[in-house]
């Protein structure tokens, strides 16, 4: 087949095309008779730029999508989780009753999600309910840096409370833009 038409380079790549895919000659074949056949430069152009697309790897093929997929998928999953765990934070602070807590210790805790400028913490807390005794309880939460002087052993914050199951706290880290809550008159008596 005389591609002599074509640059050298995509005559090359037509060639070793035909080679890897025998069953493509009758296309080129064909391709070939059309062109003969056609009147205008203009015409037989866009042919040969067709015939030079068709053997001409596209930078996305199936390796590339799956690659492209591989990489995707866990942006997706940290999206998705940290959409989820937005929604959980803020239907909790929703319907929790806020509060006044004391850090009775803090160690390293399990988040699912993190910032550079965040230490996933584990607070230990003695909870002074509206209602009933005090109670220990512990709440995990990715809490930025900005906040960590105010969660030291000792100091007082404002948490939120499941109505529903008081054993289910959530760190309210809006109220650290306010002065931390006094302590409750029962404080005195653990």
């Amino acid at each position: 087949m005389d591609f002599s038409h074509l640059p050298a380079d995509e005559r090359a790549k037509v060639h070793a095309w035909m080679l890897r895919k025998p069953r493509s000659k009758k296309l080129f074949a064909r391709i070939l008779e059309e062109r003969a056949a056609l009147k205008s430069d203009e015409e037989r152009a866009r042919l040969d730029a067709l015939t030079i697309s068709l053997v001409t790897p596209t930078r996305f093929s199936a390796g590339g999508a799956l690659l492209a997929a591989v990489v995707m998928m866990p942006i997706a999953v940290i999206g998705g989780l940290a959409l989820y765990d937005r929604h959980t934070l803020d239907a909790a602070l929703q319907v929790g009753i806020p509060v006044v807590a004391r850090v009775e210790s803090l160690d390293e805790g399990m988040c699912i999600l993190g910032t550079e400028g965040s230490e996933c913490l584990r607070l230990t807390l003695r909870v002074w309910p509206s209602s009933g005794a005090s109670y220990v309880g512990t709440v995990d939460h990715d809490i930025d840096n900005t906040w960590l002087s105010r969660v030291q052993p000792g100091s007082y914050l404002t948490v939120v409370v499941d109505p529903a199951n008081p054993d289910k706290l959530t760190f309210d880290e809006r109220t650290m833009h306010v002065a931390p809550p006094p302590p409750p008159a029962a404080a005195s008596t653990p």
